[in-house]
């Protein structure tokens, strides 16, 4: 990465924060950059060590922001033009970056609570928003069940569905209150 210079990538002459390898040795074909949106400074990142911990945090280790959906999309191809090139020179790694993959590649949902009273259903993958074709709810005693037809789309051009007539069945407590989106 020697090209890049303190006066283009702010921490250049830092350690990566969760690799901790030193940022100007990183190899170019490993390197995620990242804007911050406060400051507007540009930084480099290692893009393999990045990618496994964003597909279980989805949040900069450091200022604690969700990644915007251009940059997981940029860490995705990052790592995915460099797999054969980790494949044999990280073997020790590989297995970890396959493993994210099929995060970044899942056609699932999944249902995380946001407070006591309210609940979200979002793509498992950072790469994907949910666009709800179809959704029935039946009330019970206690509880609701919403059954829903869904499609998950590319979240940088809204026309590209990449996962058409999909269904899942949601059963929570009837106090609960629903809503859809993304990371």
């Amino acid at each position: 990465m020697n090209q890049l210079s303190t006066n283009i990538v702010v921490n250049y002459n830092d350690h990566d924060p969760i690799s901790l390898e030193k940022i100007d040795t990183l190899q170019v074909q490993n390197v995620f950059f990242v804007k911050n949106k406060i400051t507007n400074k540009m930084y480099a990142y290692d893009a393999k060590n990045w990618f496994i911990y964003i597909s279980e945090n989805k949040k900069h280790p450091i200022t604690k922001q969700y990644l915007t959906k251009n940059e997981f999309w940029e860490l995705y191809l990052t790592v995915r033009q460099s797999l054969s090139f980790i494949k044999i020179n990280d073997p020790e790694l590989y297995p970890l970056i396959n493993q994210a993959l099929q995060k970044y590649h899942s056609n699932k949902i999944k249902f995380i609570k946001i407070n006591n009273k309210k609940h979200k259903v979002i793509p498992i993958s950072p790469l994907f928003i949910i666009s709800i074709k179809k959704l029935t709810k039946v009330k019970y005693d206690n509880t609701k069940t919403y059954h829903l037809i869904y499609s998950l789309i590319d979240s940088r051009n809204t026309e590209n569905k990449i996962f058409t007539n999909l269904s899942a069945t949601i059963t929570c407590d009837k106090k609960i209150e629903l809503c859809f989106g993304f990371y």
